[in-house]
């Protein structure tokens, strides 16, 4: 593993820092993905994020790249991750921030506004503002397909679906088999945690505000130890 890293960075062997975190991020990546081992393309995935780090996108920052990475496009949502935002009274900023525009199916909405949950009409005003688009996903064999192959719940399998079908290349999802999917398929994607190091990265909430709504994030138990460790250091300072 080490002649892998050693080579994507080319002119000297990293510093045994840097190998440490990068092979703390290879392996978030495979806890990510289940993988009981760590593999080739885990390694990749963790220098570049290192890479974007160090500032090697033609001397621009990390936040100057992600927010190039979401302006002008179109974002599909599944309802674990809206939700999340909403949760921890993310998702307004968000989308306020964004140039592009929030797409979710007509299941997402269902799975995240038909029920009674303090977060719900939050979803709704941005829906009725028409900050989030309500759209209709075609090809029910196209979803039951996505949903037998991947394991996904109907909303999870809707949105990729939807994505897939309008050509948008961007899945914002908490879902550990959708982002499995979204791998597989060639969709990036993003995760409540990246929207709120992007947040406190652009300046948009403050230091202790992000910890907190890291905690809460916390507690709903979706994320394993690594990454909130992760997330934790980076936004106290650490790389």
């Amino acid at each position: 593993m080490y002649l892998i890293i050693h080579s994507a960075f080319y002119k000297k062997p990293p510093l045994s820092a840097v190998y440490t975190r990068i092979f703390k991020v290879t392996s978030t990546i495979a806890d990510l993905e289940d993988s009981d081992s760590i593999e080739s393309h885990h390694i990749s995935e963790a220098v570049q994020y290192r890479m974007m780090d160090r500032g090697c996108f033609r001397g621009k920052k990390l936040t100057d790249v992600i927010q190039k990475y979401y302006d002008n496009c179109m974002i599909v949502f599944d309802s674990s991750t809206l939700i999340l935002l909403a949760k921890i009274d993310m998702l307004e900023l968000f989308v306020n921030d964004l140039s592009g525009k929030i797409l979710i199916p007509e299941k997402v909405k269902r799975e995240s506004c038909d029920v009674s949950a303090i977060e719900v009409p939050f979803i709704l005003k941005l829906i009725e503002k028409k900050k989030i688009k309500v759209s209709h996903v075609k090809g029910k064999k196209e979803i039951r397909k996505l949903m037998d192959d991947f394991h996904l719940d109907s909303g999870e399998a809707e949105a990729i679906a939807l994505a897939l079908q309008k050509g948008y290349k961007i899945i914002a999802t908490d879902d550990r088999n959708a982002i499995k999917a979204c791998r597989l398929l060639n969709l990036d994607f993003i995760t409540a945690i990246s929207v709120l190091i992007r947040a406190y990265e652009k300046k948009v909430i403050g230091k202790e505000e992000a910890l907190a709504k890291l905690e809460r994030l916390v507690s709903e138990g979706r994320y394993s130890k690594k990454i909130i460790n992760d997330a934790r250091a980076r936004i106290k300072g650490g790389n």
